[in-house]
Parts: C-alpha cells; structure tokens; sequence
C-alpha cells in the first residue's frame, strides 16, 4: 500500500517558505505545519497498529518484540525480486504470552535469540530462545529462566552487557520474596539454571535500560536511579559494588523519571534521558555529569517540554547525529559533539507529514550499511519504521 500526503502547490508554498524561513528552527526542521508531497510508502504487510517493544538481527534476519515474535530476510528483496516480508513466530505455551523485549545473545557457542515473554494476567511469564539458524518460523522453546523455572514474580526486560570480564544475558525480574522489589539476574551462558542475583540491583523499579563501556563499567537505568557497575558483576550480597549516581546529575528542584541510557561508542560519553525534556552528558561513564539546556531549549512543543525516551547514534553522512526518541511526538536529532540542534531540509522530507512525527518512540535499532546507517524506529501502536542515513534529509517508510 502507498500513501500519498497533499501538497501545498505553487506560488503560496513559496510565500511560505519564505516567511518561516525566519522562524525558530526546530531540530527536526522548520516547517512543521506544511504538508510535503512525498511518499510514505507502506508495501510490508506488517501491522501498522503493532506496538514494538524491541529489535535485533541474526542469522541474516531481522527480530522484532511485538506482542509476538516477528522475522523478515535483512535483504530487501527475495530471488524473485519482491519485498520480503515479515511471518509471526508461534509465542510459547499458552496463546495470552506476549513479548516486548528481545536480545541476541551467544553465550555456549550458538547465537540465539532470547526474548521476554509474560501472561496477560501477569502471573506466568519467562525468557525463550529462538534457533535463527533453523526454520524462521518457528515456535520459542522452552524457557531458559521464567516464573515456572526459577520463582520469580515477573519477568521484564532483556538485556546483553559485558562487565569486563564476561558477557552476559540480563533479565529485568520481580522478585517473589520482596514485595514490590526488583533486580536483576545474570548469566554467561543463557542456559537453564545458571542465572544468578546481580549484587546491589535490588530497588523498587525495574530497571528499564542498561549500557556499557569498553572498560567494562555497566550502568542500570530506572525511572529514579542510574545504577554504576565499574568494577565488574559481583553475586554476592555486596551492595556498595555498585553506585546511584542519579543525585549527582545536577537535579535542582525537579522529580524527572528517567527514559534511556546510552553510551556513545565513539566518544565515551554516557547519556540519560528524562521525561522533562532533559539530555543528561556524563564524563568517565557517569563520574560527572552536566544537563544539557540546548537540548532542553529545543525539546519543547506548545510550551511544554517532551517527553525524552530511547536515544542512538546514527552516521549522517559523515555527521554524527545524536537521535532522542519522545513520547508523542515523534523524535529530535541532536549533533552527537557537542549537542547544537540540527536542521534537516524539512521541504524534502517526509517525516514532518507523517504519523511517525506525533508517535511515541520505544526502540531504536542501527543496522550499519556501506551506504549509510538504516535506522528503525519502534513506536506504541503504530508499527515499525526504518530510514537510511546517508546524508540526505530522511525519507521514512512504514514497515
């Protein structure tokens, strides 16, 4: 399916433009109220309605989290020279599993894909594998660690990190044992019982995001607290391995949640996000902080901050861009150095005129090209997006 959006024609465009020419530039560009004649094009049959929780690749196929498990070739095309497409993975157990988060991970010499699944009464839940050297399709095997398997209340989200020494698959859980506590589990093989409690994880939220650096410090992200492993995993009871920096952020008089945590890979800078608008730049992984006002100055719509959630890096061309996803309203791309908003040509561009500009963005994925970064977008309930980064103003399509 192709969508085409109206355009506004001849001599009043030019008018236009010449007037908001003058205007307050945003950082996704400056015509914000203009419709574009561009293509939004739609051939995928994917759901458009898909809340996408999560995204990786292996094996030469995609993988999205999206209530269930989803697969399409990387290739765009198949022999036959049509879109290949995308084919639903049969959930585990009972039909009521559904997943948002997913990961790679290759912890016993085969790359598999782990994914978080839980019940819709949230009673049942557990992380499954899928062989994608084996038939796309297929059904997620039994659970490597779950409710049924290891006691825990609640499974949440997966994540991969390397403290320095190992790799690790991480599970986000509900402990069963503390009301309203969470932690966080680990293992270096992803296999049935070897997952151990994380040390100094336990707090009331779930940690909603990790990152790390080469050196092997890992942080831990919830809507309250940014968690600092610098000196390695421990699985004793030994809290003090690891730190809440979040007091140090340079918060006065504010209660932000915060949304993502990131590290630039380039330039070692470790960056969170909150839900006032806010881009929070830590040096030496998190030993100091500063808040970033540019970033703030331009995170506003109608007078009211955005909401600021997963962020990645993406290569422009030779730009380095950092791109903030929002709840809401869509995403802002930033210069990755030293934070000044930047300006896509809007009047050659698609986003501005599409759904993706008022959607509330959960995930990002980088797929890295010779031509350039293909970056995918994975909002609350309207599908998954992707454009190529190649210096040129971003053309989005709709998967």
């Amino acid at each position: 399916m192709r969508r085409y959006i109206s355009a506004v024609a001849g001599m009043a465009l030019v008018v236009l433009v010449g007037f908001l020419a003058s205007c307050t530039q945003s950082p996704i560009g400056l015509f914000e109220s203009i419709e574009l004649e561009q293509k939004i094009i739609d051939d995928r049959d994917l759901d458009n309605e898909l809340l996408v929780g999560g995204m990786t690749e292996s094996g030469g196929y995609y993988f999205i989290a999206a209530a269930t498990l989803w697969t399409r070739d990387v290739d765009e095309m198949d022999a036959e020279g049509l879109l290949t497409q995308w084919a639903s993975i049969t959930p585990p157990g009972a039909s009521n599993f559904t997943t948002s988060s997913l990961v790679t991970f290759d912890g016993s010499g085969t790359e598999l894909i782990y994914a978080a699944y839980s019940s819709q009464d949230g009673t049942e839940g557990g992380v499954y594998t899928v062989d994608p050297a084996a038939d796309a399709v297929q059904v997620a095997t039994d659970p490597v660690f779950g409710t049924d398997v290891d006691g825990v209340a609640g499974v949440g989200k997966v994540f991969v990190a390397n403290d320095g020494t190992d790799t690790y698959l991480l599970v986000a859980v509900k402990k069963s044992d503390v009301t309203s506590r969470y932690s966080v589990y680990a293992s270096t093989t992803g296999d049935a019982g070897t997952f151990a409690e994380v040390a100094g994880t336990e707090r009331n939220l779930p940690v909603i995001d990790v990152a790390e650096n080469a050196a092997g410090a890992i942080g831990f992200l919830t809507e309250k607290a940014v968690l600092i492993d610098s000196d390695g995993l421990d699985f004793a009871p030994d809290p003090t391995t690891i730190t809440d920096v979040a007091a140090t952020l340079g918060i006065v008089d504010r209660q932000p949640v915060f949304g993502g945590i990131y590290l630039h890979p380039a330039t070692g800078t470790l960056w969170v996000t909150d839900n006032e608008g806010y881009l929070y730049q830590g040096a030496n992984f998190g030993a100091t902080w500063s808040a970033n006002t540019a970033a703030h100055l331009v995170s506003t719509s109608d007078e009211s901050p955005l909401q600021f959630a997963d962020l990645v890096a993406v290569d422009n061309g030779g730009t380095d861009l950092l791109v903030v996803g929002t709840e809401g309203h869509g995403y802002r791309e930033l210069d990755a150095l030293d934070f000044s908003p930047t300006t896509p040509a809007a009047e050659v561009s698609n986003y501005q005129a599409s759904e993706l500009a008022q959607a509330t963005i959960l995930t990002f994925y980088v797929d890295e090209g010779a031509t350039g970064d293909f970056l995918f977008a994975g909002t609350s309930n309207l599908g998954l997006w992707k454009v190529l980064y190649g210096g040129d103003p971003p053309q989005w399509i709709r998967e």
